[in-house]
């Protein structure tokens, strides 16, 4: 696992790109590509992260202790996630936001339609929120990333990836 807030980040980032970014309408793909990596599947922590729902849980945290997993909801409330502790959550933030206004292109609606920030004494919690449609569809995908200043308990980084795309 790596060592700083800013490489864990960066991995975090890179496992979101690599799973739930390009392959959001794939869920089977995002699969596979977990299995490429090794992950342990459904490590003991996978129930809560799961929160009753039918799905796959992968520690990707490579041998460290469970900080990173990708959860992959199946069914009606289907999703792809990747979480993360103690990341530079300004680092994502800043990352995730260029990440997602890259993905412009013609035939392609991307909309920034949340960016929410709360100061509670030394905890900075942060939501940014995009919808990604071909243009003139009815359906599309929300991706979004919630983050929280390391010294709050859980987790401090959540991506997030749903829509009407999903089987």
């Amino acid at each position: 696992m790596p060592d700083t807030g800013a490489q864990r980040a960066s991995f975090a980032l890179q496992l979101f790109r690599e799973t739930c970014g390009a392959h959001f309408a794939d869920p089977p793909k995002i699969a596979e590509v977990a299995k490429s990596y090794a992950f342990p599947v459904n490590p003991p922590y996978a129930a809560a992260l799961l929160g009753g729902k039918r799905g796959q849980v992968w520690d990707a945290s490579a041998g460290g202790p469970s900080a990173l997993a990708l959860v992959l909801v199946d069914g009606a409330d289907a999703s792809c996630q990747v979480h993360a502790r103690d990341t530079d959550a300004g680092l994502l933030q800043g990352r995730f936001r260029a990440l997602m206004e890259g993905s412009r292109a013609p035939g392609i609606k991307l909309e920034k339609y949340e960016q929410l920030k709360s100061v509670q004494g030394e905890v900075t919690l942060e939501q940014t929120g995009y919808r990604l449609a071909r243009e003139g569809a009815t359906g599309g995908w929300t991706f979004v990333l919630a983050t929280s200043t390391p010294n709050t308990p859980g987790w401090h980084a959540s991506f997030t990836v749903t829509g009407q795309g999903w089987r």
